[in-house]
């Protein structure tokens, strides 16, 4: 049976973000103990986006990292989702409300949305994030 990783996915970077661009984003999430940014290329070769591999220390700052998908980096929307392993392969685990798929998540990885939500630290951290976006926002 795996264990969930503490990596992310973030997808539609703009190409013109730096690894800083992206540390400094997640920072507010908590410790960022590895970082791959990758270019996307369109079929002409043109790099048009990045996509990010984002690994977190502890699982609060993971946690909270979930909490920013569909924000804005720099000037483009990122998405931002779980990873299933930590071998860094790019296949997502499926966050859905629907019982069948969180049943095999908590089978599979002895983890369950409730538990991430009622966990104190969590919220917490969801609250704080939640106020630095909102400032962060107010001022542009």
């Amino acid at each position: 049976m795996g264990t969930l990783s503490l990596t992310v996915k973030v997808t539609e970077i703009s190409k013109n973000a730096t690894p800083e661009d992206v540390i400094s984003f997640f920072s507010y999430c908590g410790t960022i103990d590895d970082l791959e940014l990758r270019s996307s290329r369109n079929e002409d070769g043109k790099e048009t986006a990045q996509t990010a591999l984002v690994t977190f220390k502890l699982p609060y700052a993971f946690q909270t990292a979930l909490l920013l998908n569909g924000a804005n980096l720099l000037d483009r929307r990122i998405n931002i989702s779980a990873l299933a392993n930590s071998n860094k392969e790019l296949t997502m685990i499926p966050i859905s409300s629907n019982a069948s798929q969180t049943k095999e998540l908590n089978e599979r990885y002895k983890l369950t949305w409730p538990m991430i939500i009622n966990n104190a630290c969590f919220l917490k951290s969801a609250l704080w994030i939640s106020n630095i976006l909102t400032k962060k926002a107010s001022k542009s």
